[in-house]
């Protein structure tokens, strides 16, 4: 009797500390005690291109679009893979931003730039 080949996961996460390690972390050790075939890594480490390569199902947690973000999303499209975007806020939402309250962006140029890369989440989310 044959058995079905197994689903094969890469869990990539694009920031550091605790979102990471609640978002990635804990579905990779979910995915291991199911069984799963799941490999986590760091989407700017650069063994990552080969981990989404390998992969049918790609979970990608707050990647603000870049190339290698793009060329990950066209590698799991151009194989019939799946891509799921991950985020635990509204960070992909630009017109959030005036609720925003962060000493940070007293300074114009932070803002710019904070709002320029809540385009780019949107980007990866909607691809």
């Amino acid at each position: 009797m044959k058995s079905e080949p197994k689903l094969r996961i890469a869990i990539a996460s694009s920031v550091r500390g605790d979102t990471r390690r609640y978002r990635t972390f804990h579905l990779y050790e979910q995915c291991c005690l199911l069984g799963l075939n799941a490999q986590l890594t760091h989407a700017m480490v650069p063994g990552f291109q080969s981990v989404v390569h390998g992969a049918d199902l790609l979970v990608l947690h707050r990647s603000a679009w870049d190339s290698n973000i793009q060329q990950a999303i066209d590698d799991m499209h151009g194989r019939g893979g799946k891509v799921i975007y991950d985020t635990d806020d509204l960070l992909f939402d630009p017109t959030v931003f005036k609720w925003i309250d962060s000493p940070d962006f007293q300074d114009p140029v932070r803002a710019k730039l904070y709002q320029e890369d809540m385009e780019r989440h949107w980007r990866s989310m909607k691809q």
